[in-house]
């Protein structure tokens, strides 16, 4: 019955996993929109922009690794993220922030500060038991920390003095 349905175990896949991390994508980012202001009102959106991608990673963990695990594992018709337009629609989106936000005189590609941050974040959300000590490390210092990590690893663009 599967194969009736679905034809293959990658449109099987596709269908568990893509289908719904793209809805949950979506969802996120209209959730998500800044009004541009001043650079302290764009920090703080940030921040909170950051604080809730890691909520966003953390509540669809198990999905993320899924996609890891069938780009480690080479499974035949699935290419892991790159298949997630949303992931891409999100890229797209930060980079144009960052592009106003930053102007023409960026030392860091804002596409790569898009993707850059989004790696960092996820890497450290996914594998938090494996970089953090549970029992000294506590869940929301190490969410501050690595919100606080992203935003200052962004003043790469500073102009140097």
């Amino acid at each position: 019955l599967l194969f009736n349905h679905f034809g293959s175990k990658a449109k099987l896949f596709q269908d568990t996993i893509f289908r719904p991390l793209e809805q949950h994508f979506e969802e996120f980012q209209a959730t998500m929109v800044v009004d541009r202001g001043n650079a302290q009102d764009v920090r703080d959106w940030s921040r909170k922009y950051v604080d809730a991608l890691q909520v966003f990673i953390e509540e669809h963990k198990g999905t993320f690794l899924s996609l890891v695990f069938a780009q480690t594992y080479k499974m035949s018709g699935v290419d892991g993220l790159s298949q997630v337009g949303g992931l891409h629609a999100y890229f797209a989106k930060m980079a144009g922030l960052s592009e106003r936000n930053l102007g023409p005189d960026a030392r860091i590609s804002p596409r790569h500060i898009a993707r850059i941050s989004f790696a960092t974040i996820m890497a450290c959300v996914l594998f938090k038991d494996w970089l953090f000590n549970e029992d000294i490390d506590d869940d929301a210092e190490v969410s501050a920390s690595i919100s606080e990590f992203v935003l200052e690893g962004l003043g790469a663009n500073v102009p140097l003095r």
